[in-house]
């Protein structure tokens, strides 16, 4: 799932089947780090947990559902 899905509303989470989810930036002018914060804080305003920010390529974090 990208950031752009989480921030633009495009993505139902509550129908979401899984606990664990993975989430990747998108290619922007915006720091790719802090397009991914913006999301992880929003998806914590909506029950989901940090568990791991990974840096290889690129920035994933890794939530779980609370």
């Amino acid at each position: 799932m990208t950031t752009d899905d989480v921030l633009n509303g495009a993505i139902d989470l509550d129908s979401y089947p899984h606990r664990y989810l993975a989430l990747v930036p998108v290619s922007t002018l915006r720091s790719p780090m802090g397009r991914l914060l913006e999301a992880v804080e929003l998806l914590e305003d909506r029950s989901w947990e940090l568990v791991n920010i990974l840096a290889k390529e690129n920035f994933y974090a890794v939530l779980r559902r609370a």
